[in-house]
């Protein structure tokens, strides 16, 4: 049997993973943690893991998880903590951590108030673990010795209370926590309200179009070759109707070109070709509409469409407005 665990990357969700393994174990004899994502990724792991009891521990899972566990009408856990303390888990690099949470939090919105999940968020547990791993093995129908189980992830600094996370969020300089924040605190409002915000993606998410190694953070010099200038930020947006808003600068000089902007997933999603009339700021705005078992990052081109002599651009920032998500 597979037990299935939902959430964001992070300490909570390992704890949760944890959780659930253990009881596995209790009940089984063994109960190893496989990370899958999609079926080809969960046929892998439990090949080489050679067992046929495990947890499916799911960071960025797709609508087909979705369908196939409401089909079967079989239980889950969806673990659910604050994403800026996910974010704070994952290193010093928060430009990656804010795509690959903000992907994570899209990916695992349509659980929420799916049958057969069972929500456990990150500040009950940290406050009654042991009423949360109870809660854990209650829903899966799994039993054992919760209180040693709770106690041997403790010694191992395996735990569910984040309070070294949220330290090393307080600790960030305020410009990564505030772009940090505009692509993460919407989920905060809709796992509390059901309703999603606007989403901001700051510039420093993106990438130069020609050296995708380097953040396009300020200033792109357009001179040169026809190529693409910028591309990002490859984050997952949750399903429904959305209005992309892209907000682009260009220079003086840059007004004598011409402009393509392009939005893609898994394919083409919109094009706009654009010339700037002034020094200054321009927007181009498309809508898109993601299905429910969608599982591609967006990811945003701007390229100039013929070589330059002179010129300055910068992406000014993302702005993906909500427009009939509940």
């Amino acid at each position: 049997m597979l037990y299935f665990v939902v959430g964001l990357p992070g300490h909570f969700s390992a704890w949760c993973d944890a959780v659930a393994a253990a009881f596995v174990r209790a009940a089984y004899g063994d109960g190893p943690i496989l990370a899958a994502d999609n079926l080809p990724e969960l046929a892998a792991a439990a090949v080489r893991a050679g067992v046929s009891h495990g947890v499916v521990s799911c960071r960025r899972p797709g609508g087909w998880l979705r369908g196939t566990l409401t089909q079967a009408e079989r239980r889950f856990i969806l673990a659910f903590d604050d994403p800026r303390l996910a974010l704070a888990d994952l290193g010093d690099d928060i430009a990656a951590a804010t795509s690959l949470v903000a992907s994570s939090c899209a990916a695992i919105s349509s659980y929420d108030g799916t049958p057969g999940g069972l929500t456990i968020r990150g500040d009950e547990a940290a406050a009654d673990p042991i009423a949360a791993a109870d809660a854990i093995a209650a829903h899966l129908g799994l039993a054992g010795d919760t209180a040693s189980i709770v106690a041997e992830l403790a010694e191992q600094g395996i735990v569910a209370d984040g309070a070294a996370a949220r330290a090393r969020w307080h600790e960030l300089d305020s410009n990564p926590r505030a772009w940090a924040e505009g692509a993460l605190a919407p989920y905060i409002t809709y796992f509390d309200t059901g309703h999603l915000t606007p989403i901001t993606w700051a510039r420093e998410l993106f990438f130069l179009g020609d050296r995708p190694s380097e953040r396009a953070s300020w200033i792109v010099d357009i001179t040169g070759r026809a190529r693409c200038l910028i591309q990002g930020p490859g984050i997952m947006i949750a399903p429904g109707n959305w209005l992309a808003i892209v907000k682009l600068l260009f220079s003086r000089e840059a007004t004598e070109h011409e402009f393509q902007v392009e939005l893609h997933s898994d394919r083409m999603l919109g094009e706009a070709a654009v010339r700037p009339e002034r020094e200054g700021g321009l927007e181009v705005s498309f809508p898109l509409s993601i299905e429910e078992t969608a599982n591609h990052p967006l990811t945003i081109l701007l390229s100039n469409r013929r070589a330059a002599f002179d010129g300055a651009c910068a992406m000014d920032n993302v702005v993906l407005m909500p427009q009939d998500l509940s």
